[in-house]
């Protein structure tokens, strides 16, 4: 009988199984650059300039997300690639108003993509992450009272308590016989969050009052955002990150902001707290008893939950704008101040200086406009979804499902628009031609567009026009390092650090 060699029996089984899993992998990298070879020759969108990568694979905007520089790299792509730019396998970037006003206007029928799913709270969508258009035109019009002009008179009380207490810190903290240091770009976040909390709950997190990020709740929110502004890029893979179901049965965690919100929502349900004021969180209490049937207790958490984020991280990205291009402009800066001065002689500023007093200030205005051009607070585009019958836009066909959008950054230095020095802070364009500076104020995005524009906007510029000139008026600021570039990082916001100075009481 011959005897059987187990080495060749081995090295045969070894070689077999070798074989085979050559062939699969073979088989899978066949089949992987088949598709993107697909994608990017076989596309509807095959003749549109963009990075490689971009056209066959996510892998791009991951990268750039990750990077947090992704605002720069959308005006790179359209200097480059010019007015339309394939940013995906699917995905297209525009640079022309009349595309912006087509892809955001009301009536148009392009809706949020799958993009805006993977922001909290995720069992009840918020009125900006909410991506059916009935749903979100119901929560926001059962609100919209709260948000509106006619409340502003109501918040600036709030405002005026938050900027005393502000203008309290600055002076025990920063003013005195020797100069000191002092992180400006974080006080301007610090007070950004405590106005939202008294005029959403009537309460002070007490930001100010400690001078510091009180449990890292800042900390958390940008965390947050770092998260969930990359996997918008790649919703799919949510499900099986942070937004898998099993995460569910562990206690997640929860910033201060959070937890303020469910305990004053529970107090306000029980009856337990009596105010002398209306809060936002008193009129989504309001609005749902008048439509019990259209907003629930978990419609006021995630709305009210949402004013607290977006309406501080925005207009402290803004305050922060504003004070370092004036700062860096000092002929700028020394025009505002002489406008502040020349109103405050004539007898036309009270003080604090009111909402309303500010707004009849011409240069003000446009400094602040023009600070919220070059620095648009969002630094990604806001993804629609071409309509399923297609459209076209810009004189090209797109077929129904495909991604667009419009990024702050780029349409905010178009220079049909705003002139050939869009790249400069220049604050007089909008006072050289009043039919021009209609046109540049219909192409600013810096809140959004259409009937997804930031409801919390008339908020935001309240705080802001009230309290750039108050500061201007109340302290000489000066850079500690005129020459420092500031550094920024797009996680959504785009947030700034590096606004470090030196504050001198004026004398008036």
């Amino acid at each position: 009988m011959a005897l059987i060699n187990p080495e060749s029996e081995v090295v045969t089984q070894l070689a077999g199984s070798l074989s085979s899993n050559l062939f699969w992998i073979s088989f899978v990298v066949i089949i992987s650059i088949s598709r993107y070879f697909i994608r990017k020759y076989f596309s509807s969108l095959r003749d549109i300039p963009g990075p490689f990568l971009a056209s066959i694979s996510r892998v791009w905007k991951v990268y750039y997300g990750l990077k947090g520089n992704i605002h720069y790299k959308y005006q790179d792509l359209h200097e480059k690639y010019g007015p339309v730019v394939r940013i995906g396998f699917n995905e297209v970037s525009f640079a022309s108003p009349d595309a912006a006003k087509q892809i955001y206007s009301v009536s148009t029928g392009f809706h949020k993509t799958d993009a805006y799913s993977v922001y909290p709270p995720p069992e009840n969508p918020d009125i900006f992450t909410e991506t059916d258009e009935f749903k979100h035109a119901i929560k926001r019009r059962m609100v919209s009272n709260a948000y509106s002009h006619k409340t502003i008179a109501d918040m600036e009380r709030f405002v005026d308590k938050t900027e005393e207490r502000l203008f309290r810190q600055l002076d025990e903290r920063f003013i005195g016989s020797e100069s000191k240091e002092c992180d400006l770009g974080s006080w301007l976040e610090f007070y950004a969050f405590d106005v939202i909390g008294e005029i959403v709950f009537s309460k002070d997190f007490g930001f100010l009052s400690s001078g510091t990020d009180r449990d890292n709740a800042i900390q958390f929110i940008e965390s947050s955002f770092a998260y969930h502004s990359v996997v918008s890029f790649v919703p799919n893979y949510h499900k099986y990150l942070l937004g898998n179901p099993l995460l569910k049965f562990l206690a997640p965690p929860k910033s201060l902001l959070s937890e303020i919100a469910l305990r004053e929502i529970g107090v306000r349900r029980q009856g337990g707290k009596e105010l002398d004021r209306r809060d936002l969180l008193s009129r989504f209490f309001e609005a749902k008893e008048t439509h019990p049937d259209k907003m629930t207790d978990l419609d006021i958490f995630a709305i009210s939950h949402g004013a607290l984020i977006a309406g501080s991280d925005s207009t402290a990205s803004s305050l922060r704008a504003m004070l370092y291009y004036m700062l860096k402009n000092p002929q700028t800066y020394a025009s505002l101040k002489s406008e502040i001065d020349e109103f405050d002689g004539e007898g036309k500023l009270s003080n604090p200086i009111s909402y309303a007093e500010a707004n009849k200030m011409p240069y003000l205005q446009a400094v602040m406009k023009e600070a919220m051009r070059m620095h648009p607070a969002v630094g990604i585009s806001m993804p629609r979804y071409v309509p399923p019958k297609g459209a076209e836009i810009d004189g090209r066909w797109y077929p129904g499902g495909t991604v667009v959008g419009v990024n702050a950054w780029v349409i905010h230095r178009n220079k049909e628009v705003f002139g050939e020095d869009a790249d400069r802070f220049r604050p007089e364009r909008w006072l050289e031609d009043d039919s021009k500076a209609k046109v540049m104020a219909r192409n600013m995005y810096q809140f959004g567009a259409g009937s997804h524009v930031c409801i919390g906007k008339n908020i935001s510029l309240l705080e802001m026009t009230k309290l750039i000139p108050q500061l201007l008026r109340t302290y000489d600021i000066k850079l500690v390092d005129p020459d420092l570039v500031w550094t920024m990082n797009c996680q959504f916001f785009v947030k700034q650090k590096g606004l470090k100075v030196y504050l001198e009481k004026r004398r008036r």
